[in-house]
């Protein structure tokens, strides 16, 4: 039975993350990046220091997210999709 897990952006603008499983396959569309919580964090001073920081702070989804998938597919190229 093939199971769909919204990982993020299911109830906002941005950060979509969708895992595909069936089986022993997964799939994983887009990994977003969280613009509401990004704006929330970051501003023209404040940078982040790079993925981790933001996979620690809930901006991008979590490297368990991408865990075991064999394929992550980016249905468009705008950064709530796309991500880093």
């Amino acid at each position: 039975m093939v199971r769909v897990e919204v990982v993020q952006g299911e109830s906002e603008v941005g950060g979509t993350c969708v895992r595909v499983v069936d089986g022993d396959r997964i799939l994983v569309f887009d990994q977003g990046l969280r613009f509401s919580r990004f704006r929330r964090l970051y501003g023209f001073r404040v940078r982040p220091r790079g993925p981790d920081e933001l996979r620690e702070l809930g901006v991008l989804p979590s490297l368990e997210a991408l865990e075991r998938a064999e394929a992550l597919y980016i249905t468009h190229l705008h950064l709530d999709h796309l991500g880093l």
